[in-house]
């Protein structure tokens, strides 16, 4: 017989290098998942914001043919107290909309009487928000 020995198999130090290396793989395959799960919820919460806004926009525009459509100015942190005309039924039900759908969620409603322009902001809570630093927030100015 032949003084060379082939040897066969893995060594214990390749085995172990080959599960460290897939270990670092799922690992950050994982964290990827994380991160796309929380852009997913951030653009969730954003298209919410656009909805809610366009909705009350609407509203205004259907209303701007009557002497009430200037009442819907309101201001964040300003609940929409009474019922009875349009605009405050209107504001009543977008209110709670903003409460209901985002973390947090406020809105308001500002029109420049010189130019017809009306401001719809709407702010939420993140799930990257600190609860000291300012909240997230979507604004469309338009014309109605």
């Amino acid at each position: 017989m032949n003084g060379c020995r082939k040897t066969r198999g893995f060594t214990l130090i390749e085995v172990l290098i080959a599960v460290l290396i897939l270990s670092i793989g799922l690992l950050s395959l994982a964290l990827t998942q994380a991160n796309s799960m929380r852009s997913t919820h951030s653009s969730y919460l954003r298209t919410q914001a656009t909805f809610l806004a366009d909705d009350i926009l609407d509203s205004i525009r259907a209303n701007r043919v009557k002497a009430e459509a200037g009442n819907y100015d309101i201001g964040i942190g300003v609940p929409a107290s009474g019922t009875g005309t349009m605009a405050l039924d209107d504001l009543s039900i977008w209110k709670g909309d903003l409460a209901a759908m985002l973390p947090a969620g406020d809105g308001s409603i500002a029109r420049d009487v010189a130019s017809g322009e009306v401001t719809v902001t709407v702010q939420w809570r993140d799930r990257d928000d600190t609860t000291t630093g300012p909240p997230t927030q979507f604004q469309v100015i338009t014309i109605p």
